[in-house]
């Protein structure tokens, strides 16, 4: 369901949610990092190398660590995974708290409707009469001035009464603190409110939230609420008196409930990295009065993990200071990894208090459709257990009636299938001519995953993390031949469990290109162009970008790598102005999907001539400035005509250009089809000229003799539709030239 502030907790229901945030999070104070897993594996959260918490994964196959402190800028954690078989999983969770997340959630909605924890099976009931009510929530995000606002709702059962709850919140960056102020009130105009802050301190980050609500304020149930509360949290570096990386974690919690009662919770967290070892040490004091009864606890924790070549380690070990001083656990794991195919552990835990001993030797053997474990197990209670355990995954593929299996963990996982194919003819679909491309590595890049094509040209990632996006690419440095690019960078997947993603990669044979500038001076004489450099602007401009490339002393150039399209040829012009020279004509190049081999494209600079300003546009800009009609929208290539631009600020002035017009124009644009337009924003009149057969240098040529008879003349390119927008490249063309 929605996440809404001080409305209660956005429980895992069944029903609908509609939403066009790109974000899974949008709390900005606290965070709860959960999901779904095998039930019981070890999951351990880590902040920046320093144990948060540990938890079991419930029966039900979900992990949740609750109201996790966030700081302003990056919040990187680390989860890992741990399997009874030896299983060791690792995930990353980002969560950045800064500007650009801030201006990301502008105009943002979120709303649900669902039955609340309503399960698709359940075999037991929960006796919750909660549960199977109607469940609703919803949010809008925007701005006031500089800060992030939201206004929301929750309506459902609450301790089998139907309650709405209303909220709303700012949240802004003041002076480099984050200040985050969240209100809401129920039907009963009970009120809670909120005020959290944030700020790093060179190398500390610090931040601190405070809760305050009225007795009857209880959007999460129950009939003793927590009416204050205050947490803060400090993570720093510390000097690396012993090992290396260290780090401390700080932390306060105080809660007092509408009856008086209070619980008060600090915590202390040191890490480091000895040799081999990752230390983490945790020291807890819990102090409370609920019910009457007074109690306090003092626990340290102690937890190892490292690894040295194939063998790893996990070693942990909790002791109780008070109310009783004694060992509550030991608890040793080792690892030995032959490959990635086969591997084994041991596992041993002790408890002191009930003086229970077990162990576990695990193997595991992984096969590319299955995973083989098998086991024996005893205790100090001469009990053993023997085993094997089968685990695979079955994938129902697009392309295949036999579904696919996998020894990977499909559990809370998305799945990518990639076909990579070279694309013979550059229509981006596999037909005729093409060929499948084998050992192409196919990548995951946020979520680091490498998987080859088979002999079919087809790669599966079947273990990507449910939302959280991640580009898919393929790497070039896998490709079977130096000049191929693929024919787009990428695609952005956020995956969802179950869900299965098919992609499609068309590579493409790149072409090359050479020339030499060379400068024309006055007199005819001509020199080298050096250090000149050169561009080639795509006019498939959603799929081309623009090249690059420095001719050399000698002013030789040379473009490789360039993908198939068309280009205008031209070179940046304030290298052309150093030479006091005029642009040349822009030359259009066309590199087709055969790896085209271009020689010989030279450049001459000639200092002489004076400019010819030149501009671009697309079919839609043309139109919507209403300078000229719609160019022939049957033609692929460029449409070029010459634009005439008189002022119209008098008469006089109009008179003289006309007559200078009339006469230069009966010699140079003779048998040109004529338009005038007024343009309305500037009032000047705009006499255009349509040249024929779409000839680029005939419209330069005669644009250059009107230029130099001192009439304003700008030569335009039209695209058609076919080719798409205008790049800005393209458009500032006539300002760099």
């Amino acid at each position: 369901s929605t996440d809404v502030p001080l409305t209660g907790s956005n429980s895992q229901d069944l029903g609908i949610r509609i939403t066009n945030n790109p974000l899974e999070r949008i709390n900005f104070t606290t965070t709860d990092i959960r999901g779904d897993s095998t039930p019981g594996w070890d999951v351990e959260l880590y902040r920046n190398g320093t144990l948060v918490d540990l938890q079991v994964v419930a029966e039900n196959g979900r992990y949740n660590f609750e109201d996790v402190q966030l700081f302003i800028n990056d919040n990187d954690f680390e989860l890992l995974f741990y399997g009874p078989q030896g299983e060791i999983r690792e995930e990353t969770v980002s969560v950045p708290v800064n500007r650009a997340l801030l201006s990301s959630q502008n105009h943002i909605y979120d709303v649900s409707l669902s039955l609340t924890d309503k399960q698709t099976f359940r075999q037991i009931d929960s006796g919750d009469e909660d549960t199977n009510t109607l469940h609703a929530a919803g949010r809008y995000n925007f701005f006031v001035g500089d800060a992030f606002g939201f206004a929301g709702f929750r309506n459902r059962q609450v301790d089998g009464e139907n309650k709405l709850y209303l909220a709303g919140g700012l949240t802004n960056i003041w002076n480099g603190y984050f200040i985050d102020t969240n209100i809401g009130v129920d039907d009963a105009a009970e009120i809670g409110t909120e005020l959290g802050v944030r700020k790093s301190f060179g190398t500390l980050d610090w931040s601190a939230t405070a809760e305050l609500r009225t007795d009857e304020f209880t959007p999460e149930g129950g009939t003793n609420p927590s009416v204050f509360s205050f947490n803060t949290v400090a993570n720093s570096p510390v000097p690396d008196w012993i090992g290396k990386n260290s780090r401390i974690n700080t932390g306060y919690r105080y809660d007092e409930f509408a009856n008086g009662d209070f619980l008060q919770n600090t915590r202390m967290a040191y890490s480091t990295r000895i040799g081999p070892f990752q230390v983490n040490n945790a020291l807890r004091n819990e102090r409370s009065e609920l019910g009457g009864v007074k109690r306090e606890e003092l626990q340290n924790s102690t937890n190892l993990r490292g690894g040295y070549r194939k063998l790893s380690w996990r070693a942990g070990m909790t002791y109780d200071f008070k109310p009783i001083k004694e060992v509550d656990e030991y608890r040793f794991q080792l690892g030995y990894r032959q490959s990635n195919k086969l591997s084994g552990e041991v596992n041993f835990r002790h408890d002191p208090a009930t003086r229970f001993s077990e162990t576990r030797l695990s193997g595991n053997w992984t096969h590319d459709k299955f995973r083989l474990s098998p086991f024996v197990e005893m205790d100090n209670q001469d009990e053993l257990f023997a085993g094997v355990n089968v685990s695979f995954g079955l994938i129902d593929t697009p392309d295949d009636n036999i579904p696919a299996m996998t020894s990977r963990s499909l559990n809370n996982r998305g799945i990518v299938t990639a076909f990579v194919f070279l694309d013979e003819n550059g229509n981006m679909v596999f037909d005729e001519g093409d060929q499948p491309l084998e050992d192409v590595i196919v990548e995951s890049v946020n979520y680091k995953r490498r998987v080859p094509t088979d002999e079919d040209g087809k790669a599966m990632i079947v273990d990507m993390p449910a939302y959280i996006a991640t580009d898919i690419h393929v790497d070039t440095e896998s490709f079977p031949e130096p000049f191929m690019l693929p024919a787009f960078e990428g695609m952005s997947v956020m995956a969802r469990p179950g869900e299965l993603y098919d992609l499609s990669f068309p590579i493409h044979y790149a072409g090359e290109m050479d020339g030499t500038i060379r400068v024309l001076e006055r007199g005819g004489h001509k020199k080298q162009g050096s250090f000149v450099h050169v561009q080639l602007l795509p006019l498939e401009t959603e799929r081309n970008k623009v090249l690059y490339s420095r001719g050399a002393e000698d002013g030789f150039y040379v473009f490789s790598l360039i993908a198939p399209g068309r280009y205008y040829l031209v070179p940046r012009a304030d290298d052309v102005r150093k030479f006091g020279a005029a642009q040349p004509i822009p030359r259009l190049v066309e590199v087709g999907y055969d790896g085209t081999v271009l020689y010989g494209h030279d450049i001459e600079l000639a200092v002489a001539h004076k400019n010819v300003p030149f501009v671009v546009l697309d079919e839609e800009m043309a139109a919507s400035m209403a300078l000229r009609p719609v160019a022939d929208r049957s033609q692929a290539t460029p449409e070029y005509f010459i634009n005439i631009v008189q002022d119209d600020s008098s008469r006089l002035l109009k008179l003289f250009h006309n007559l200078r017009l009339k006469k230069y124009a009966e010699v140079f644009l003779v048998g040109l089809q004529k338009f005038e337009v007024v343009e309305s924003e500037t009032q000047k009149i705009v006499t255009r000229y349509r040249v024929p057969d779409h000839d680029i240098e005939e419209a330069f040529w005669r644009c250059s003799q009107m230029v130099k008879h001192d009439l304003p003349c700008q030569v335009e390119a039209v695209l058609p539709p076919s080719i798409g927008a205008v790049s800005d490249e393209l458009a500032m063309i006539d300002a760099d030239i």
